[in-house]
């Protein structure tokens, strides 16, 4: 009776023996064998934040994101966090966009309906 997964090779090196000048495959990234750079995890950290407090962080949380993009790019991917860089980012552009939106409706739709419900100074 045939194996019910497709048998593979072992990989011809030990995982943790890779070093800086060998480009890192989408297998051990996965494994957590590339070293994650520390601007994705901040910009993770803020885009979380960035749902309490839009302005601070979800600018720090875009700016952080795109540092971390750019080092990932620039390291050949020997560095991981990207998609933790990529939802910093998210998550800090969406928390701006939400409190742009509701300062817009705001001042457009409630505070015009309230003065005119208010009653007239006299």
């Amino acid at each position: 009776m045939p194996p019910f997964f497709p048998m593979y090779a072992p990989p011809p090196y030990p995982l943790g023996a890779a070093t800086s000048s060998q480009t890192y495959t989408g297998y051990q990234a996965a494994m957590g064998d590339v070293p994650t750079t520390p601007w994705a995890t901040a910009a993770l950290i803020c885009g979380f934040f960035a749902l309490i407090l839009p302005i601070p962080f979800g600018l720090l949380g875009i700016i952080y994101g795109s540092i971390a993009l750019g080092k990932i790019k620039q390291s050949g991917d020997r560095l991981g966090g990207r998609g933790m860089a990529i939802a910093g980012i998210a998550m800090g552009a969406g928390a701006l966009a939400l409190m742009i939106t509701t300062f817009v409706l705001y001042f457009v739709f409630i505070l015009p309906i309230i003065q005119s419900i208010s009653p007239s100074g006299g």
